[in-house]
């Protein structure tokens, strides 16, 4: 019985101070279990940029526009929230991530918000990891998007180029009208409503696409290839230029006209 005893409270102070020297480990790494303490910081643009990449590993983002002639951004800043801003040939960049903390998901991120000038045309790269992000309703040339976990939504806009890339999450895109439309899904969901585009091509590996367009159907050739999954639309000849190619591998692919 005494050997039992001593060797469980052997076990016990092995336990302790194991424990002890794994949170000593993750403190010097960055990990905290107390609730950080955000500061709410603004940096001003010096360059005359006209490129907007976003990488946002944590937290929430939104875009808006505002009568200044420089992007301006307001963002928190914590030990355990890190964030990049740079801006070089025309290139103004944000990257925000999370320096591990135990239980970070339940304590509230303030906002990041990216004023842009009015009277700016911005191509957007945006990549989202983790969080959310809303981009303003504007005017804007090629808009390049990848959603790999969180939530990405672009409403009331119009482009030159949209292309977008969704291996998880989800990417909603409402009332956008564009020259050409590109998207990939391989894991996730894209959800497209009231799509104003010539030009349209959908990959599905895997994942949804509900793919809402608003025109003709009898406007569009179609080409649809489909090697398993799901898919509503098949080849047909259409009485203008305008063109839907829809591939699918796995995963579905939804599509729906207005007419």
């Amino acid at each position: 019985m005494k050997a039992i005893v001593k060797g469980l409270i052997i076990g016990l102070i092995v336990i302790v101070i194991g424990a002890a020297i794994l949170i000593t480990a993750l403190a010097l790494n960055g990990w905290t279990f107390k609730k950080p303490e955000f500061v709410n910081q603004t940096f001003t643009a010096t360059e005359d940029n006209t490129v907007i990449k976003i990488d946002v590993g944590a937290g929430a983002v939104k875009t808006e526009f505002y009568d200044g002639d420089k992007i301006q951004i307001d963002y928190p800043s914590a030990t355990v929230f890190t964030t990049e801003i740079n801006e070089a040939n025309g290139v103004f960049s944000y990257k925000s991530k999370i320096k591990w903390a135990l239980f970070w998901k339940t304590w509230s991120i303030p906002d990041t918000v990216i004023k842009l000038p009015q009277n700016v045309i911005f191509d957007l790269d945006f990549e989202v990891n983790a969080g959310t992000v809303n981009v303003a309703s504007g005017s804007y040339g090629k808009v390049d998007i990848e959603v790999n976990a969180g939530t990405l939504t672009v409403n009331s806009s119009d482009c030159s180029v949209f292309k977008c890339d969704v291996s998880a999450g989800l990417l909603s895109v409402n009332d956008v009208s564009c020259d050409s439309f590109d998207c990939e899904v391989s894991a996730g969901k894209l959800d497209v409503s009231a799509l104003k585009c010539p030009d349209i091509k959908a990959d599905v590996s895997a994942g949804t696409i509900i793919l809402g367009i608003d025109g003709v159907k009898a406007e569009y050739t179609i080409s649809a290839s489909k090697s398993a999954g799901s898919c509503n639309v098949s080849n047909q000849t259409g009485n203008t230029e305008k063109s839907l190619r829809v591939e699918v591998s796995a995963g579905s692919i939804n599509v729906n006209f207005s007419n």
